[in-house]
């Protein structure tokens, strides 16, 4: 009797051995399936920023002859008053680059970045005073006429701004080191 149970013991530690083995097995392929899945999707995400940033930075016009410009500048100048006669009123609150004026590099100020920084250029704020001047409404409007939405940050620009158009450079990056996803929370 005691062989007996002696030998069923064996068997069924044995059994229980060949089933966690078969169970592994099969969950390591489920899992492995799995995160092939999520790698194929990272995988696409990847082409997909790699083709928005090729498209960002692709040449954004050919070269003109001088000749060919001055036959095109009657046509330049329509399209120009057409798109000014089309822009919100809130556009106006931000009155036109001044001749002279030195464009800074707004992209230093956080969540500022080449995109916005080019919708910003085209609504005519170029320097750091005159984004620490524009209100939210005029800001919002010269993003969203790019096609741009999600600025989260946007509501420290001005203070951000206003630190680099006095030449407060430490009190910028005080500020900039409080900032957390575009709010200051005080952070040392």
């Amino acid at each position: 009797m005691a062989w007996f149970l002696g030998q069923s013991l064996l068997i069924i530690v044995a059994a229980i051995l060949l089933g966690l083995l078969v169970g592994w097995l099969l969950w390591g392929r489920l899992m492995l399936r799995q995160h092939r899945i999520v790698l194929a999707d990272r995988d696409a995400q990847l082409e997909r920023l790699h083709a928005q940033l090729a498209q960002l930075d692709r040449p954004a016009a050919p070269a003109v002859d001088p000749e060919d410009a001055v036959e095109a500048a009657p046509a330049e100048e329509a399209a120009a008053a057409a798109e000014e006669a089309a822009a919100p009123a809130e556009e106006a609150a931000v009155p036109a680059s001044e001749e002279g004026e030195r464009d800074d590099e707004l992209e230093r100020v956080e969540g500022i970045g080449p995109r916005m920084a080019g919708a910003l250029r085209k609504a005519g704020i170029r320097s750091y005073a005159r984004l620490a001047d524009a209100d939210e409404t005029a800001l919002r409007a010269a993003l969203e006429s790019a096609g741009l939405k999600f600025a989260p940050s946007l509501a420290t620009w001005s203070r951000q701004a206003r630190l680099l158009a006095d030449g407060d450079e430490e009190g910028f990056a005080d500020l900039v080191r409080r900032l957390v996803a575009g709010r200051d929370v005080g952070r040392s």
